[in-house]
């Protein structure tokens, strides 16, 4: 009988301690949550009239679980749906770094490092929409989306009209060139008129073929970041390297002070398991009350 309590009592306390610890919110479900919510964020259409010409940029910055590895994923992607890259830069900064003693003769470098990347692609723009959504489970958290379309219909019949007409007057030179092959001077002038005529029309056909190639292939910026990450590293202390030269008291205070590090890891090693102690002292507690309880019951 006495048994049967004290195994109930501490079903009990189980009971209470995992009631307690299960209330805190998951930092797992806490990030699948917040990817979701960039997900949907992130849903989008960049579709445009038929008879209109536009230029499509997209902007985004978003988390990370890992830049080098996001990085092949989107570079990857785009060159699925008949992309490029036109530029990818991984880079890291220390934001903190400290040295810490690690042994009589040695120290740790303790780094706080983040990682990040701007990566620029190219993408046809009837593929954007895709592509974002080709992306949507890399993203951990969405700091900002930014989606422009310029309409460049106009500018694109400019184009097509100021070529047709440096072509037309290329054309003219030409003409008055030859018919005045007798004349050395009226023809230099003339040639020299039609040469420049010649490379404006060329300019102006390059730039009619960069604005169509801006309107077919679309400009995504995407930078990334993770999480900062840690990097520990030993190496010498070389002021400390040789032992044998230091005096008696010098080695005795090293060893007083490695001693004492030791004393405080084992220290807050224990502090850790305040929960277990706090466990087993309930435990010894209620064993005793309920063995108070069971010999009162029976002298009555």
């Amino acid at each position: 009988m006495r048994k049967n309590i004290v195994i109930a009592v501490l079903i009990a306390i189980s009971f209470v301690f995992s009631s307690c610890g299960g209330n805190r919110p998951s930092e797992e479900n806490y990030e699948s949550d917040t990817t979701s919510s960039a997900a949907q964020n992130l849903e989008t259409s960049t579709s445009t009239p038929a008879d209109r010409k536009f230029v499509k940029t997209v902007d985004l910055q978003f988390k990370v679980k890992n830049v080098f590895e996001s990085t092949l994923s989107i570079e990857g992607n785009a060159k699925r749906f008949g992309g490029y890259t036109i530029s990818s830069d991984i880079q890291h900064s220390v934001t903190q770094d400290r040295e810490v003693r690690y042994t009589t003769d040695s120290l740790m470098r303790i780094s706080q490092i983040s990682y990040s990347n701007k990566i620029v692609v190219k993408v046809p723009s009837q593929q954007v929409d895709s592509f974002l959504h080709s992306i949507r489970p890399l993203i951990a958290f969405l700091d900002y989306r930014t989606i422009t379309l310029t309409d460049v219909t106009n500018r694109s019949n400019a184009n097509e009209a100021v070529t047709r007409a440096y072509d037309e007057a290329a054309q003219n030179m030409t003409e008055q060139v030859d018919s005045r092959a007798g004349k050395v001077g009226e023809a230099v002038e003339a040639e020299q008129a039609a040469l420049n005529t010649k490379i404006a029309a060329a300019e102006m056909a390059a730039a009619k073929q960069q604005l169509q190639d801006d309107v077919r292939m679309s400009t995504v910026i995407l930078n990334i970041y993770q999480k900062e990450t840690l990097a520990k590293d030993v190496y010498a202390n070389f002021d400390k390297v040789a032992t044998d030269s230091q005096s008696f008291i010098s080695r005795l205070g090293d060893s007083i002070a490695y001693g004492w590090e030791t004393v405080k890891e084992c220290f807050l090693f224990i502090v850790q398991l305040w929960g277990v102690m706090l466990y087993l002292a309930l435990a010894v507690l209620a064993y005793y009350w309920v063995r108070k309880f069971v010999e009162k019951n029976r002298k009555k």
